[in-house]
């Protein structure tokens, strides 16, 4: 067989050196090639399930948005047949399922004027002559097994208990009552719910001016008055009718021969409930991601003024 003598095989005869950076730069490149083919399959993998974890996400918070619109359109419809609420409607369901698509909510919507304010209670009296809603916030504070002393923390803490203005807030005013937790060196069994009491911040609103006595727990009509026999009977009485209008809160009063403390406390009830918190938490999911919403309903107008999204375990009272 007759050996081929073209230059290039001379020339690869002639240089060993040579044939073995050939062969070691040729195996580099090959393996830079590998590497880089593989870093590309591996970050197309990624981008496209980051893609797939971003769909999904976005289609789940259409999804609660959705369902957060239809407890909107309940508060909405109730506006439009009453003029009065009661813990009776629909809205107030402890039980509301929301199915949007795929994806299956719990909605809770509370009735925020079924508490006291807070931010109202914590300044002195100026508002409405004759009523000092600071005693009113101290006999809810013993009630959830605090003392004197959790009552005068949340007053200092808050702001300066002094005001003569009707529409005076505090220097730290709440957002949400819950932000009361982190109020430093209040006792922790104040936020406590057992069988026996609930948790202080489930009987104190940041917002609802007024306290719908149609809605309200006796805790707080018995905070308002100081009076249980008086909360008793008008717990009774709506259990028969609910008050229609401010007439009839005042006559039943009149009639159960309120003190004139009491009856200064007119302009601080209400029968039609303007703010609520809905909350939509997602079944089968964990991390639980709940979706709170602030309400306002004016008229038949329902708007969202504070939204805020957390995982967390959430408790309704």
């Amino acid at each position: 067989m007759r050996r081929s003598n073209s230059p290039f095989t001379r020339r690869w005869r002639r240089k060993p050196a040579e044939r073995g950076i050939v062969l070691v730069m040729t195996v580099l490149v090959l393996g830079i090639l590998l590497l880089v083919g593989y870093a590309t399959s591996f970050s197309a993998a990624v981008n496209l399930r980051a893609a797939e974890n971003l769909g999904e996400m976005l289609r789940r918070d259409c999804a609660a948005e959705s369902a957060l619109n239809y407890g909107l359109a309940l508060l909405r419809v109730d506006a439009e047949t009453n003029s009065y609420d009661t813990l009776d409607e629909s809205w107030a369901a402890g039980d509301l399922t929301v199915q949007v698509g795929e994806h299956t909510f719990a909605l809770w919507i509370v009735d925020e004027n079924r508490k006291l304010n807070v931010n109202r209670a914590v300044l002195a009296p100026g508002g409405v002559p004759g009523v000092d809603l600071r005693s009113a916030l101290r006999r809810l504070v013993i009630r959830t097994e605090g003392a004197e002393r959790d009552f005068e923390t949340i007053c200092a803490w808050m702001g300066p208990a002094w005001s003569s203005k009707a529409d005076a807030v505090p220097m730290r005013a709440l957002l949400f009552s819950s932000s009361l937790r982190a109020i430093p060196g209040l006792e922790p069994r104040l936020f406590r719910k057992t069988r026996d009491k609930p948790g202080l911040d489930a009987l104190l609103t940041c917002h609802a001016e007024r306290i719908n006595v149609n809605t309200a727990s006796l805790d707080v009509l018995a905070a308002l008055w100081d009076d249980e026999l008086l909360a008793r009977a008008v717990l009774e009485q709506r259990s028969r009718a609910p008050f229609v209008n401010d007439t009839e809160i005042r006559t039943f009063l009149q009639r159960m021969a309120a003190t004139e403390a009491v009856m200064n406390t007119i302009p601080l009830v209400t029968v039609q409930s303007d703010f609520f918190t809905v909350t939509v938490v997602p079944q089968n999911r964990t991390p639980v991601e709940v979706w709170v919403a602030l309400v306002r309903r004016h008229d038949v107008m329902v708007q969202v003024v504070l939204l805020r999204r957390q995982e967390a375990e959430v408790a309704h009272d």
